[in-house]
C-alpha cells in the first residue's frame, strides 16, 4: 500500500507500558494489574482498560495480541475476497494509501498514541501492506470508506429512542441494530471494552479486537452514541473517521449541547446520523454528518426513530436525500419501527428486544427471512439496548440478535476492585434467547444461508462447485418467501447460460417483496440481459 505521504508514528517519550507482562488466570482469562481481559459463558470478551493514551493501546495490544492478529487476518481476507483481481487490489491499495495520505491530521493525538500502542500487537505478517501503525490506522478509517464505495449496503443499521408516556418510569429506552455485515468470521469476536481515560468520562464500547472508536456506547454520564449510515457523495480526501468522532463524543459529552458542540468541530468522510441519548436532558438528538455539513434534528416527541436517511432541516428535501429515500428500503424500515412502537402501549427492555428482532413487514406482511426491509435482518454484528438513566446497556450474544441479552450496570464494573472471576454482567436483568431459535423455521434459514454462500462462490467465481437439482429445490423450499432466494437461482442460471429457466426465476423473484426500488430494477434488468 502506497504510503509515502505518511508521517511516522506520534513521539511517545515512554513506551515502558509495552514491556508490561499479561497474567493468566485461564485461556479466557488475562490480567495486567487492574487492567482485564476474559471471555464470558456467552463467548463475548469482557476487557477494562484504563491510563494514558498511549498505555491503553499498549495494555489492550498486550491483553488481547491473539485476538487482534486474528481478526487482521480475517480483515485482510475479507478484503482479498471482495477484490479478488490482484491487480485492482494493488490499484485500490495505493488508491486507499493517496486518499488517507491527511487521515492523521484529523484524528486527535490521544486517539492516534492509543492506536499506535496497540499497533504493537499486530503481526508483521503484512508489513509488506504497511506498517503496522499505518495498518491500524487505516482499519479505523474502513468503514467510512466502505461506506462510500457501498452507499451503506453493508451498514443497513435502524435505532430508536423512547421517553415518557412510552416508558414505566418516563426516562429514555433505547435500542439499535448494528446490520453491519463483513462476514461471519469478522463478527465471530466481539468484545465490550470498559475504558478508564486519563482525561473524560469512563465509558463502555461493544464492537471487535484492537478497536479504539466506537460505533455503539454509553458513558457514565448517560450519555448514548450509536450511528446510522446515510447515503453521501464520493469523499474527495479523508477526513475524521465516524468511529473516532463517536469515541470523542463517549469520552468528552455529557449533555446533548456538548455533544452536538464537539460533532460541529470535526469534519468527517461520508454521511451519517448519530444518535445521541441523553440522561441529564431525557433528551435525544439526531446528529447528522455530511462531508460538508452539518445539522442537529431534536425531536420533541416521546418517539424518536432512525435508519439511514436524514431528517433534518438542511437535509431532509436534498436531492441525494429525497433519492435514498426513494430508492432504498430505508423508509420502509423507518415506518415498520414506528409502527411497532405506536403499537406498544409501554417499551421495557424485554419489549426493546422483541422490537429489535422482529422479522416481518409492515402490518404482519411476510418479507422471508433475511430481507433488508425487515429491523432484523439476521446479518447484525450486534444488537443493542441503553438504559441511561440507570446505567444499563444489554448486548445481544449469537447468532445476530437471536441469543441473549446480557445487561451491564457501568456503575458496577466501573467499581470493581479486583480482576473479576465470576460474572460481571446482571444474571437478574437478562433478556432471554428468541424463541425463533428453536424452530424449524431458524434451521431452514442456516440451510439457506449455506446453500446461498455456496451458490454465490459459484456465481462470482470463487468455486466450480455448482449445485444438484435436490439443493435447488432446498435452497427455495428453506426461504420460499424471499425475493432474493429466485434471484439468486436466475443469477445461477445465467451463469450457466440456461437464460429461460434463469427468467423463470427472476420473475418469481418479482412476486415477491423485493427490499428497495433499486434491488427491483437491478432484477428488470437482468432479465433484459437473458438473452
Amino acid at each position: 500500500m502506497s504510503f509515502l505521504s505518511y508521517r511516522t508514528p506520534p513521539k511517545v517519550a515512554d513506551k515502558s507500558a509495552l514491556e508490561l507482562e499479561r497474567k493468566t488466570i485461564s485461556e479466557s482469562s488475562f490480567y495486567i494489574g487492574n487492567n482485564w481481559l476474559r471471555k464470558n459463558r456467552f463467548g463475548v470478551w469482557e476487557a477494562r482498560l484504563s491510563g494514558k493514551p498511549f498505555e491503553i493501546g499498549a495494555k489492550y495490544g498486550i491483553l488481547a495480541k491473539e485476538l487482534i492478529q486474528q481478526q487482521e487476518i480475517v480483515f485482510v481476507n475479507d478484503f482479498s475476497k471482495a477484490v479478488p483481481n490482484k491487480l485492482k487490489q494493488f490499484f485500490l491499495k495505493h488508491l486507499i494509501g493517496l486518499f488517507n495520505r491527511k487521515l492523521d491530521k484529523h484524528i486527535p493525538i490521544e486517539y492516534l498514541l492509543e492506536i499506535y500502542g496497540g499497533s504493537f500487537a499486530n503481526s508483521r505478517e503484512f508489513n509488506s501492506i504497511a506498517p503496522a501503525y499505518l495498518r491500524v490506522l487505516n482499519y479505523h478509517a474502513a468503514h467510512d470508506i466502505g461506506h462510500a464505495l457501498n452507499d451503506y449496503q453493508l451498514v443497513g443499521c435502524t435505532s430508536f429512542s423512547v421517553k415518557g408516556s412510552k416508558t414505566k418510569d418516563g426516562q429514555i429506552i433505547s435500542g439499535r441494530n448494528f446490520d453491519f455485515y463483513s462476514g461471519d468470521e469478522f463478527a465471530k469476536t466481539k468484545v465490550i471494552s470498559f475504558f478508564e481515560p486519563e482525561q473524560g468520562h469512563k465509558f463502555a464500547s461493544l464492537s471487535w479486537p484492537g478497536f479504539s472508536g466506537v460505533v455503539s456506547g454509553m458513558n457514565v454520564e448517560g450519555l448514548t452514541v450509536t450511528m446510522n449510515a446515510a447515503k453521501s457523495t464520493l469523499p474527495r480526501s479523508s477526513k475524521t473517521p465516524i468511529s473516532l468522532l463517536g469515541r470523542e463524543l463517549l469520552q468528552y459529552a455529557s449533555n446533548i449541547e456538548e455533544a452536538i458542540a464537539l460533532a460541529n468541530k470535526r469534519d468527517v468522510f461520508v454521511s451519517e446520523t448519530i444518535m445521541v441519548n441523553s440522561a441529564k436532558d431525557n433528551a435525544t438528538v439526531l446528529i447528522e454528518k455530511a462531508p460538508k455539513q452539518s445539522d442537529s434534528f431534536l425531536p420533541q416527541q416521546d418517539v424518536v426513530v432512525c435508519a439511514n436517511h436524514f431528517q433534518s432541516d438542511r437535509f431532509a428535501s436534498s436531492d441525494l436525500n429525497v433519492e435514498n429515500i426513494e430508492q432504498s428500503d430505508s423508509i420502509y424500515r423507518f415506518n415498520k419501527m414506528k409502527q411497532l412502537l405506536n403499537e406498544s402501549e409501554e417499551v421495557s427492555s424485554l419489549r426493546a428486544a422483541d422490537i429489535l428482532r422482529d422479522r416481518n413487514g409492515t402490518n404482519g406482511e411476510e418479507l422471508g427471512n433475511g430481507n433488508p426491509r425487515a429491523i432484523n435482518q439476521l446479518i447484525a454484528h450486534h444488537s443493542i439496548i441503553f438504559q441511561p438513566g440507570k446505567l444499563k446497556m444489554w448486548i445481544s450474544t449469537e447468532p445476530w440478535q437471536i441469543g441473549e441479552y446480557l445487561c451491564y450496570d457501568l456503575n458496577k464494573v466501573f467499581n470493581l476492585q479486583e480482576v473479576p472471576t465470576n460474572d460481571i454482567d446482571e444474571a437478574s436483568y437478562l433478556i432471554p434467547a428468541d424463541p425463533f431459535i428453536k424452530t424449524k423455521e431458524y434451521h431452514d434459514f442456516i440451510t439457506f444461508r449455506n446453500l446461498k454462500f455456496k451458490i454465490n462462490d459459484f456465481i462470482y467465481g470463487f468455486s466450480k462447485s455448482a449445485i444438484d437439482e435436490h439443493e435447488e429445490i432446498t435452497f427455495v423450499n428453506s426461504n420460499p418467501n424471499y425475493y432474493e432466494a429466485y434471484m439468486i437461482l436466475g443469477m445461477y442460471f445465467k451463469k450457466l447460460k440456461q437464460y429461460e429457466k434463469a427468467k423463470v426465476y427472476f420473475h418469481q423473484s418479482l412476486d415477491r417483496i423485493v427490499s428497495s426500488k433499486e434491488e427491483e430494477e437491478k432484477i428488470k434488468a437482468l432479465i433484459k440481459k437473458c438473452k
